[in-house]
């Protein structure tokens, strides 16, 4: 037996045939190298033996990432999958954790996880990447030393680089006028056409009926209707186009002037879709 050494049988003795269980403690004192051990067993005048090998080793706690990888790309909001390879190049059996951050955030780990000695553990992490911002991600595993671990540079690996985008649609959609200034300016000018063309024709319209001596009821009928079918064809919206119909159909069967001796006068058209034309436009 090596110095520092104990071995102990279980049982030490019984009626054959029976076994016996061996334990062989050391301690810090004791020398390493292998060693030879004599077993002996005797009774009813007979004695065998068996030669027992021992090897003494430095007690070492070594844990090592061995590989990790992580996916290049994925969106906000989807699991990203981080895979690692751990070993056990320690003596002894151990218990460990494994963590993975994304830049300086904890986003995975998990843990009870054990390994014998030259054993492998292949593991993979999953990253809901919910609630971070698009951009690039610095991902990397770690296994937090175990008890008494010297060599901790292999306890940390790089996976690699993830990069997050926007998932489509989760963008607020742009206002008009975001999206276009250009656009809006241009639908409000042609608004402004439409209700001077539209304030024109009515005070046209009124003229000639407050002279209608020279000009038939038919005849001021078919002038609105063509001035009505222009601004449709000019704007291509025919709601806008009824309302002002309606307002010429009104100034044709009421008895209303306008003129330089009264101030303009509001029309109410269509009150139910809330549109007003006026002397100096349309107000919605």
């Amino acid at each position: 037996m090596p110095d520092g050494a104990q071995i102990q049988f279980a049982p030490t003795s019984a009626k054959p045939p029976f076994s016996s269980t061996i334990t062989i403690a050391t301690n810090a004192g004791t020398p390493l190298g292998q060693f030879n051990i004599t077993i002996l067993g005797a009774g009813g005048g007979l004695e065998k033996s068996a030669i027992l090998s021992l090897l003494v080793v430095p007690l070492v706690h070594d844990i090592a990432i061995v590989s990790a990888t992580v996916q290049a790309t994925a969106i906000v909001g989807s699991i990203v999958s981080i895979n690692a390879t751990i070993g056990n190049y320690g003596s002894v059996s151990e218990a460990f954790e494994l963590r993975a951050y994304a830049n300086t955030s904890l986003v995975a780990e998990l843990s009870g996880l054990r390994l014998e000695p030259s054993a492998i553990y292949v593991g993979r992490l999953m990253w809901n990447t919910t609630g971070f911002s698009p951009g690039t991600y610095k991902v990397r595993v770690t296994v937090p030393p175990v008890q008494a671990e010297l060599n901790q540079l292999d306890n940390t690996r790089e996976a690699g680089k993830t990069l997050l985008t926007a998932s489509p649609g989760s963008q607020p959609s742009p206002s008009p006028a975001a999206s276009g200034g250009v656009q809006g300016s241009n639908y409000g000018r042609q608004l402004a056409i439409v209700a001077a063309i539209a304030e024109a024709a009515i005070v046209f319209l009124a003229v000639l009926r407050s002279k209608g001596k020279g000009f038939h009821r038919k005849r001021v009928s078919q002038i609105w209707k063509e001035l009505i079918a222009k601004i449709r064809e000019f704007l291509k919206l025919p709601a806008l186009a009824r309302n002002i119909c309606y307002s010429l159909n009104l100034h044709l069967h009421t008895e209303q002037k306008v003129g330089p001796y009264r101030s303009p006068r509001r029309l109410r058209i269509g009150e139910k879709r809330g549109v007003d034309l006026v002397h100096t436009g349309i107000v919605v």
